[in-house]
């Protein structure tokens, strides 16, 4: 009895030891968009918490993820930070400081983290539905 008294304790001990992380994992879009067509932001967050971004005028890119309490940061070789000179294009979506951007998770909607015009452009999570050959 005393082991099955044990085993209990030991569940009951880890289950509440376990981080209640947001489930994050799921494809969010936009609806700021740009030419009257696309979207401002299309991102992937995938559960081995890798990302995949896609930009209107840019190629494909992506990066990890991270949960730190409310808020999921992201890295990429490809974002530089506050500051772009010349003629680069903008890979980051929000304007953090370093090779990051970051979102305040609210639900299924995740607020970008800048002081620009995107602040007013959250991502809403979207079902993707896969298509099935029926013949």
């Amino acid at each position: 009895m005393k082991i099955v008294y044990s085993l209990i304790c030991v569940l009951l001990c880890t289950s509440c030891s376990t981080s209640r992380q947001p489930k994050i994992v799921g494809t969010y879009t936009t609806n700021c968009v740009i030419y009257d067509m696309f979207p401002l932001l299309v991102a992937e967050f995938k559960s081995d918490s890798t990302f995949v971004y896609k930009r209107p005028c840019l190629e494909k890119f992506g990066g990890t993820w991270k949960v730190k309490n409310d808020t999921v940061f992201l890295y990429s070789d490809k974002f530089r930070g506050q500051t772009v000179e010349g003629l680069a294009p903008a890979y980051n979506y929000t304007d953090q400081k370093g090779k990051k951007d970051a979102f305040l998770i609210r639900g299924k909607k995740l607020f970008p983290i800048t002081s620009g015009p995107e602040s007013k452009c959250a991502l809403f999570k979207v079902k993707i539905h896969s298509a099935k050959n029926k013949h």
